[in-house]
């Protein structure tokens, strides 16, 4: 069982953060496409591409070095790594942090 006392404030605090994190991100890719159906088309693309590298479909520590590397570029390992310090380690706002920044 996961216990939740006392970290539910972390969790809000890290979904607003991604949030913001994710909207800057689809602004950002928005640049580049002309029409609502090209960001249609390359939104998941990149969202499947982030996650791939990211760690969420295969931890980082199994991933060849070149993706190790790769891995910290993308927004969604910081997120992972976040929730896993605050819902896996109980971690406290000092030590996220460096994670939120």
């Amino acid at each position: 069982s996961v216990h939740l006392q006392g970290c539910f404030g972390l969790i809000l605090l890290l979904g607003l953060m991604i949030s913001l994190t994710v909207t800057s991100l689809a602004i950002f890719l928005g640049t580049f496409c002309k029409t609502q159906q090209q960001i249609s088309c390359i939104a998941p693309f990149v969202i499947v591409m982030l996650a791939a590298v990211s760690g969420i479909f295969v931890p980082v520590f199994l991933m060849p070095g070149i993706m190790k590397i790769i891995a910290p570029f993308s927004p969604m390992y910081w997120a992972q790594q976040a929730f896993l310090e605050i819902l896996a380690r109980q971690s406290s706002l000092f030590v996220m942090l460096p994670l939120l920044s």
